[in-house]
């Protein structure tokens, strides 16, 4: 159970980075 909520936060974190990161090199492309 503390591997799981662990691992959430974990994931919420990368897909924000990951949405932060494309929209840097959107910005940077345009």
């Amino acid at each position: 159970m503390n591997c799981l909520s662990n691992y959430k936060p974990h994931s919420i974190v990368l897909v924000e980075a990951w949405y932060v990161g494309f929209k840097l090199m959107s910005a940077t492309s345009q």
